[in-house]
């Protein structure tokens, strides 16, 4: 019942968007919809599976509605000069010689008229050596132009005229100290690869290199992403757990919220706090949840933090698709070729060590001899290959093109991640700690992982597939992610697969 509702209030804010009542229907539907939740959740039969999705609907809608009419007020500005006054929102990137950034708690004046509005604009406009940081508060001329994704409107070539502020953010200050060590004893666009796997920030990486990650399909190592925060979640876990849940739980929950303090909160990290904090007190309590339950309550809590980010944000789209993949497809393709390799002879009277290859079926062959490589490969193949199949529309659709190369790349670059992450987190260290010329020496193993990590990038982007142009339609979309419901419920029924025996943190 909790999926079924959860499932509900995300198509309630999709409604939101387009469909607008008055607010004393709006009454009427909350607490239409609470009484619904309330009688779906107190009798638990599926048979008001549907009564479920439509009480967890109507409060989508609730939640999302007014948001949606206050930002149909930026339609007013379109065309016309502005001054904005904003705070920053996430990391400025600079690329072409132009910085860009989001901007949130917005104020447009015009004719000397100030109006604060919801939601957040897109702003791009002509560097000029300016040293801007996130939550810096800026104030910003430019004329109005459309939104795009997430973002209400766009200012494409805005004017600085001041900064008038900057944001209270020690951790942000922790993290350039750090930088700039970093940059003091790893070459430059190793120091920018380090500070991206680190903490998210890739501004540093020349074009050139970022333009390859891309093509390479290896741009999810350069932000801060789920699989930077599990590496510290199952690291804490398993150095404690044995020793004392308590002190393990508590760890985690330190090193999470000085990883996100450094890095800032995306849609990925908020999806990856989420997903570890749950599974993270499901597992002291000695409890578990299955990944379907999780996926739909932690989407439900973010889109009710932010409702804008189901509106079109790429970025909340790609997190959740791809984690979808590794914890719901992955495990029982893994079954599948588990199967494959054991119950596919022709021959019932052999055991499995005595059916010759040539008895096999073509498939059953193929899954042996993948079987063959070590289980970690094996692994990081299929959980690559499970999230690249949930966001290749996601990609497709937004961006306007894919890449096939990345099956290719990421064998070779995940399993280096975490050493990588590991060795240059020491050679920050040692730079603040000793002098410069025997951390550059420290340093060097971590300079030759991040080479290697750049190198495949730039070799994987000139490879054939490396960027196809494909813009699908949303019904070509919606048909595939159909296919692929139908294929995962095939797989679950083949392969039987316990998902309550999974657990991200583990």
């Amino acid at each position: 019942m909790i999926t079924a509702i959860c499932i509900g209030f995300l198509l309630g804010v999709l409604l939101a968007r387009t469909v607008n009542v008055s607010s004393g229907e709006q009454m009427i539907l909350l607490l239409s919809g609470v009484v619904l939740m309330v009688v779906a959740l107190l009798s638990r039969m599926r048979m008001l599976i549907p009564i479920a999705i439509l009480g967890g609907c109507l409060l989508g809608y609730i939640r999302a509605s007014k948001l949606a009419v206050n930002l149909t007020a930026y339609n007013d500005y379109v065309g016309r000069e502005v001054i904005v006054l904003g705070r920053i929102d996430g990391d400025p990137t600079l690329s072409d010689g132009q910085i860009s950034f989001g901007v949130e708690d917005v104020i447009i004046t015009l004719d000397d008229q100030s109006k604060s509005l919801p939601g957040k604009i897109w702003l791009r406009f002509k560097s000029d050596g300016q040293r801007l940081d996130r939550y810096d508060n800026v104030v910003i001329k430019g004329a109005v132009d459309a939104g795009f994704g997430a973002y209400a409107a766009t200012l494409q070539q805005a004017q600085l005229i001041e900064t008038v502020g900057t944001g209270a953010d020690p951790m942000g200050q922790l993290r350039n100290n750090f930088t700039a060590r970093l940059d003091q004893v790893l070459d430059s666009n190793e120091a920018g690869l380090a500070m991206g796997l680190l903490a998210g920030q890739k501004s540093i990486l020349d074009d050139a290199t970022q333009e390859a990650f891309v093509g390479a399909s290896l741009t999810h190592i350069l932000v801060a992403s789920g699989y930077n925060l599990t590496v510290l979640v199952r690291f804490a876990r398993r150095l404690f757990a044995k020793r004392s849940r308590l002190v393990a739980l508590i760890l985690s929950f330190t090193l999470m919220t000085l990883f996100t303090g450094v890095t800032g909160s995306s849609a990925s990290m908020q999806r990856a706090v989420l997903v570890s904090g749950l599974s993270l007190l499901l597992w002291y309590v000695g409890r578990r949840a299955h990944p379907v339950v999780l996926l739909s309550v932690v989407a439900a809590i973010t889109i009710l933090i932010n409702p804008t980010q189901l509106w079109g944000d790429a970025g909340w789209y790609l997190s959740f698709g791809s984690f979808a993949g590794v914890i719901i497809l992955a495990p029982m393709i893994t079954d599948l070729l588990l199967l494959l390799t054991t119950n596919c002879s022709l021959s019932d009277d052999k055991s499995d060590d005595e059916v010759d290859e040539k008895d096999l079926a073509l498939i059953a062959r193929l899954a042996r001899r993948v079987g063959a490589f070590p289980s970690s490969l094996v692994q990081i193949l299929i959980e690559t290959t499970s999230a690249q199949l949930m966001t290749l529309p996601i990609i497709a659709l937004f961006m306007g093109s894919v890449s096939l190369t990345g099956f290719v790349t990421n064998i070779i670059v995940l399993p280096l991640l975490p050493m990588t992450m590991a060795m240059s987190f020491m050679a920050g260290l040692v730079a603040i700690l000793l002098p410069i010329n025997w951390a550059r020496v420290i340093a060097v193993p971590a300079n030759w992982l991040l080479r290697i990590i750049i190198t495949t990038a730039n070799w994987g982007a000139t490879l054939p597939g490396a960027e196809i142009e494909f813009q699908p339609t949303l019904l070509t979309v919606v048909i595939y992610y159909l296919v692929m419901l139908v294929i995962i419920m095939a797989l679950k029924i083949i392969t039987n697969h316990n998902f309550y025996l999974d657990n991200v943190i583990e």
